[in-house]
């Protein structure tokens, strides 16, 4: 195997390590100290003030460990990961897809991209959410949040969506013996 193909490799895997660690051990301890809400990141179809002010006022009742969790270790994990998904999801997309047309290449790797990016700039968004508390809330601050939420989720999924079919074709392929 060449040396890009291992880096990308070792990328991949990486940013689905970093995923698994956020959804089987973060993410449950904030959700737990949000009354079960679903956090903000979690939210494909987006949230609105009042799903805001639920979710920051119950992180800001009792001790307070699921919100500054969210506000550290989740936070750096969900640096850590789109930034490795913006370079490995691309990237593996336009090794896979070097059969079709220019256009639709760069379209597809641009999802894989762009999504990710969207993910870093939700997550400062719900940052300033998080440090200013349900009483700082306003519609403008969560509708801004809220729709580089759902584009995250429309960009990561189609992205998600071309790579799993280009996956499963190339293990039909090779089963077939092409």
């Amino acid at each position: 195997m060449s040396t890009p193909r291992i880096v990308l490799w070792v990328l991949s895997i990486s940013a689905f390590f970093v995923l698994m660690l956020m959804n089987l051990w973060t993410v449950p301890i904030i959700r737990a100290d949000a009354g079960g809400l679903h956090i903000f990141d979690n939210r494909p179809f987006g949230y609105g003030l009042e799903d805001a002010k639920a979710i920051l006022t119950a992180l800001y009742e009792g001790d307070q460990a699921g919100l500054n969790l969210y506000l550290t270790l989740q936070r750096k994990l969900d640096t850590l990961f789109p930034t490795l998904f913006a370079i490995a999801m691309p990237w593996a997309l336009w090794v896979m897809t070097d059969e079709w047309k220019k256009p639709f290449r760069i379209a597809v790797c641009l999802a894989g991209f762009i999504g990710p990016m969207c993910d870093l700039t939700e997550n400062y968004f719900v940052a300033g959410l998080l440090r200013g508390g349900p009483e700082a809330l306003t519609a403008e601050a969560v509708a801004r949040a809220s729709a580089f939420s759902v584009t995250k989720w429309v960009l990561d999924i189609i992205a998600g969506i071309t790579f799993l079919f280009l996956s499963w074709n190339l293990v039909l392929q090779r089963w077939r013996g092409h």
